[in-house]
């Protein structure tokens, strides 16, 4: 403010009036910025003022669309001549091991299913992607010394030793984290918090909710569904506590499943939570969650 102020030229500026307004009523310009920023960021919950979701990534449509292709004897013709070529890439789909006596929900679900997507997946050669099947053992520990050792990164002094890996496959492109308990489980949770309150891209997440629509899976966020009517008051209030509690969870640093791992290394990933709850859904099939 010195060099707007200054009068030692003797000159009137068309800033002076601005100025004298700015250092009279700089006290309530400043609650008023401060008011109308809270009320802004509030509105964010709102339906009508913040935007829709989207997918703006085009390789992941596919997986929204009917297939109707069937000259299946052709393509195996040309899968010939590329069967022996490596990939480069790859998708890993984990799920965290968890004993009898752990504190946390059992997984054992969500193991049994990724055995069976690995064998489902072995009568086929066609896969663009190496797929990794991974179990880990000791909730986030494990995880990071898997990734880790897949990445030949060095830990710090007096942390985990995360050995080496003696197969690797590609470039690891994106993961998907199961917890899935074993028995019954009424709706998917989304987690998509991660290291540091990094998140994944936002076409990951969409393509999850979709499909999950798509198989008639019943799908939230904080173990919360859409409200009913976003405009209204009772909308609104649920979007915010939404809202505050995403916030809440990256404001502590913590990843909220063993998907947030990735995130450091730059790997768009998430995890799958199954829940049950009497009386809410319908319990979910394996053969739909496969889906």
């Amino acid at each position: 403010m010195g060099v707007l102020s200054n009068r030692t030229s003797g000159k009137f500026s068309l800033l002076d009036p601005l100025v004298k307004i700015v250092i009279t009523w700089n006290r309530n310009v400043c609650y008023f910025c401060y008011i109308f920023g809270i009320l802004g960021f509030v509105s964010l919950a709102y339906e009508s003022v913040s935007s829709g979701v989207y997918i703006s990534e085009n390789a992941l449509l596919p997986g929204l669309v009917h297939g109707q292709f069937n000259s299946e004897s052709v393509a195996r013709e040309f899968l010939t001549s590329i069967q022996e070529e490596a990939s480069r890439e790859s998708v890993v789909l984990a799920a965290p091991y968890r004993p009898p006596n752990s504190v946390f929900t059992p997984t054992n679900g969500g193991i049994a299913l990724m055995l069976a997507f690995a064998k489902a997946f072995r009568s086929a050669s066609y896969w663009a992607k190496d797929i990794i099947f991974l179990v880990t053992e000791h909730e986030h520990l494990g995880m990071e010394a898997w990734l880790e050792a897949y990445h030949r990164v060095s830990p710090a002094a007096g942390l985990v030793d995360s050995g080496d890996l003696k197969e690797r496959a590609g470039s690891i492109q994106a993961a998907i984290n199961l917890e899935i308990p074993e028995g019954r489980a009424s709706y998917i949770d989304v987690k998509i918090e991660g290291l540091n309150g990094q998140l994944p891209n936002l076409d990951l997440v969409n393509l999850a909710h979709r499909l999950c629509r798509r198989e008639r899976v019943q799908s939230t966020f904080k173990k919360r569904v859409d409200p009913y009517d976003g405009t209204s008051l009772e909308g609104f209030l649920e979007n915010l506590e939404t809202m505050l509690s995403m916030m809440s969870s990256q404001a502590t640093g913590v990843p909220t499943g063993n998907h947030g791992f990735f995130h450091r290394f730059g790997i768009e990933a998430i995890t799958l939570a199954g829940y049950y709850e009497p009386g809410m859904h319908h319990p979910i099939r394996y053969h739909e969650l496969g889906r």
